[in-house]
């Protein structure tokens, strides 16, 4: 299961964040194989995150530029998967 379809209509610059998940493989770091970057992008955008203060990323749809903010968003999530990834390597 995706997006909804009324979302992209709703909301046409989510194309732009579903590009972006897929281009950075987010729908496949940490999920495996199989999640669809729609599947990975409707549950993220409905996930509470603490860092947001409980709210969760669909919260900020309400704004102009929301593609920016989601964008920054889901940049800031790869730097912190990548960071994990890399600091799971470190031998201490």
């Amino acid at each position: 299961m995706g997006l909804p379809a009324d979302y992209l209509d709703t909301y046409p610059k989510l194309h732009r964040l579903l590009e972006q998940v897929e281009a950075r493989q987010l729908h496949v770091q940490g999920h495996g194989p199989g999640q669809s970057p729609g599947a990975w992008l409707a549950q993220w955008l409905s996930t509470p995150f603490d860092d947001l203060n409980g709210r969760q990323p669909a919260h900020f749809l309400a704004y102009a530029d929301y593609d920016l903010i989601l964008i920054g968003l889901l940049i800031r999530l790869q730097s912190s998967m990548a960071w994990k990834d890399d600091m799971a390597d470190v031998a201490w």
